[in-house]
């Protein structure tokens, strides 16, 4: 009956013994893993996975802690197949209290770590985005961060693609920021500066009273470079 209902469970379950030899794995798990439960059950987990390094190998780690656990985005590389899995692992005992099985269950997320691995790659992308208005002077339409790696794209790429396209002036509107923080304000700081150094005329515009409450830290700096409320008002000072 317990392992009837396993048997209608939508993801891959392993049971060992105490030493890891394999009692039982689902269909899930043979569809998974692409193996047959005949050729397994009775093998040392380790001896079927013979490649395992340590970090991978959760079962032993879990008996070492000796009581369940959980263990996220654990990378497995197996018959040609990159996968990432969740894991969570449950001691079962005896009466004596001693572990006599491990039940394991596994979560393949490789196709939606990898979709918000995409997902993550094109918002960086759109993250620097200048917009070349003639031979001179590039537009950047800022987009809200969501992510620590469009920080570190912010200051990399404005700087690289404002050389290659040799620009002057580069106005950095902030029409689409409704909010910012610390780290924010720090690294709009820290771009602003880089293009300085590099002799490039910085303009903002978009500049609306919600959003200047919220670039207080950064003011006293902001007076340096010419401010605009909208950006045909930028455009009109060049």
């Amino acid at each position: 009956m317990y392992k009837a209902a396993l048997e209608l469970i939508d993801e891959s379950i392993l049971i060992t013994d105490s030493k890891l030899i394999i009692q039982y794995i689902n269909t899930c798990y043979e569809n998974t893993f692409k193996l047959e439960r005949e050729e397994v059950v009775g093998k040392h987990l380790h001896d079927v996975f013979s490649h395992l390094k340590d970090n991978q190998k959760v079962l032993s780690r879990t008996l070492e802690i000796g009581g369940n656990s959980k263990f996220k985005n654990v990378p497995l590389s197996w018959k040609g197949k990159d996968y990432i899995l969740d894991i969570d692992t449950r001691l079962e005992h005896d009466a004596e209290g001693e572990v006599e099985h491990i039940v394991t269950r596994l979560r393949d997320i490789t196709e939606q770590v990898m979709e918000r691995k995409e997902m993550v790659e094109v918002i960086n992308n759109l993250t620097v985005n200048i917009i070349r208005l003639n031979d001179t002077t590039g537009v950047l339409p800022l987009q809200p961060i969501s992510y620590e790696s469009q920080y570190e794209q912010l200051i990399h790429e404005t700087t690289q693609q404002s050389l290659q396209l040799k620009l002057e002036v580069l106005i950095i509107d902030l029409s689409s920021i409704s909010k910012v923080d610390d780290r924010f304000v720090s690294i709009i700081s820290n771009s602003f500066q880089a293009l300085t150094l590099l002799g490039i005329r910085v303009v903002f515009s978009g500049v609306h009273p919600n959003l200047a409450k919220g670039l207080q830290p950064f003011i006293r700096e902001m007076k340096n470079y010419p401010s605009y409320s909208n950006l045909r008002a930028a455009l009109k000072s060049l």
